[in-house]
């Protein structure tokens, strides 16, 4: 909670900085802790670390984009489907997603995903079985 909260606070200061601060509606009456962009209107100088702490709690999620679930490879023993996708051991079921990456790409997983996808499905429609 201590670098959540360190975090919320760089992101206040960094949004009040001579670039940012004059495109911003603050409304510094609001305390609304439930209200997500609630924080956005607090200084943070002054906002306390209980408040701080309940709208974190309020609002927290995650934001991550799952992979790895279901890695590929090259046996049923190091993953669960095979170099085209098919699940080991299951007929007629293959997963086409982020799930199968062995590792986590170091950027946006839109792109790998669809690249995955647009190769599957051209090998669908080709037939492999």
């Amino acid at each position: 909670m201590y670098m959540m909260k360190r975090g919320v606070r760089l992101a206040l200061r960094t949004a009040r900085g001579l670039v940012l601060k004059p495109m911003l509606d603050l409304k510094p009456d609001s305390h609304d802790t439930k209200d997500a962009c609630w924080p956005g209107d607090a200084d943070p100088e002054t906002i306390s670390n209980t408040d701080l702490e309940e709208w974190i709690r309020n609002n927290r999620a995650t934001m991550n984009h799952c992979a790895g679930t279901a890695r590929i490879g090259t046996s049923e023993e190091d993953s669960v489907v095979d170099s085209n996708l098919k699940v080991w051991g299951i007929n007629n079921l293959r997963v086409v997603d982020a799930s199968v990456f062995p590792t986590i790409v170091s950027g946006h997983s839109t792109a790998p995903v669809v690249a995955i996808a647009e190769r599957m499905s051209d090998l669908i429609l080709k037939g492999t079985k």
